[in-house]
């Protein structure tokens, strides 16, 4: 249901708990309307609040994991003054919209949690939940001809320029780990400099539309920070195009990217731009201030190759202004 429109104030019946007749007497013409979603919003939305509450009620017996129904639900009971009750029936709407995606269980309740934290204004954590992530990549089943027909997707273009820059005339990499390699854009465009070129991804759904394409010789699904563990000093080049974007504070990340690396080897990503240090956006997605980036690689004593201002896509008509970074690792 959509969000109710003002704050109207409540209407005095004569008996308010009774839906059927506050319709009649908001217009007789609605008496017969059905006993749904759309009758519930109306007497929200002209004050009957008590008649909404025994309707929406009603509703959420008969349908229990309808997230809109629910979140109209919990604006209702806080209207009432019901504030716990109200708070409940949100996080139930969250549970529902989470478990709709197929969430194993025991992710659930954390990804419920984080998006109730933004709703109330939480800190932002320093890196989104894995399960969220995942699920918002698992859903897309448009994805390439999204990122590019709609959102002008520029990162894997702009990465390879960087890192052919970055690479000279001198030796080229042999082996590559493609960080967050969803369908396999950015493994593409790099595969010609690879002798081995792997793949890992939160998604699994993402890593079998890259199987699929046969670019990688090895793919995975799963947290990069634990596939990451995993490995060292297994590879020359690292790339991580759109996944900074979910990592908040990039100091974990550099950090697990240097067990990774050769020695000089590069480090190559994109990140949203940010004014200062990094934040959660509006759209669920980190921004990384330029002095982020520097910082955090000095004090993992990583070397700045480049650092480069870039439009990484658009989101409707504006341009989404990014940083293409390349280090060296220590």
């Amino acid at each position: 249901m959509p969000a109710l429109p003002r704050i109207p104030p409540p209407r005095p019946l004569a008996d308010g708990r009774d839906w059927r007749r506050a319709l009649r007497d908001l217009d007789p013409a609605l008496a017969n309307l059905p006993a749904g979603a759309p009758a519930a919003h109306i007497l929200a939305s002209r004050g009957c609040w008590q008649a909404a509450e025994v309707l929406y009620a009603e509703l959420v017996r008969i349908q229990p994991a309808q997230p809109d129904l629910l979140r109209s639900y919990a604006q209702v009971l806080r209207l009432l003054g019901r504030g716990e009750a109200a708070t409940a029936m949100r996080k139930r709407a969250l549970e529902a919209e989470v478990a709709r995606f197929g969430l194993p269980e025991e992710s659930r309740a954390e990804t419920a949690g984080f998006l109730a934290g933004l709703e109330d204004g939480a800190p932002a954590p320093a890196k989104l939940p894995a399960a969220y992530v995942a699920m918002v990549f698992d859903r897309y089943d448009d994805y390439e001809q999204r990122m590019i027909e709609r959102l002008h997707y520029q990162a894997p273009q702009l990465l390879l320029a960087a890192i052919e820059s970055a690479l000279g005339p001198g030796p080229r990499p042999q082996r590559i780990l493609d960080l967050g390699c969803g369908t396999g854009l950015m493994g593409a465009a790099i595969r010609h400099l690879a002798v081995r070129l792997d793949g890992i991804d939160l998604s699994s759904a993402m890593v079998e539309r890259s199987r699929a394409r046969g670019i990688y010789d090895l793919l995975e699904a799963g947290d990069l920070f634990t596939l990451l563990k995993a490995r060292s000093r297994a590879y020359d080049l690292l790339m991580a195009a759109d996944v900074c974007p979910y990592i908040g504070d990039l100091t974990p990340f550099l950090a697990v990217a240097a067990q990774v690396l050769v020695a000089g080897g590069l480090l190559a990503f994109t990140v949203e731009r940010g004014e200062s240090g990094w934040s959660l956006g509006g759209t669920r997605r980190f921004v990384h201030a330029p002095e982020h980036v520097r910082e955090v690689a000095a004090a993992g004593r990583w070397r700045v190759v480049s650092l480069a201002d870039a439009v990484l896509r658009t989101e409707g008509d504006s341009a989404v202004p990014g940083l293409v970074v390349v280090l060296a690792a220590p």
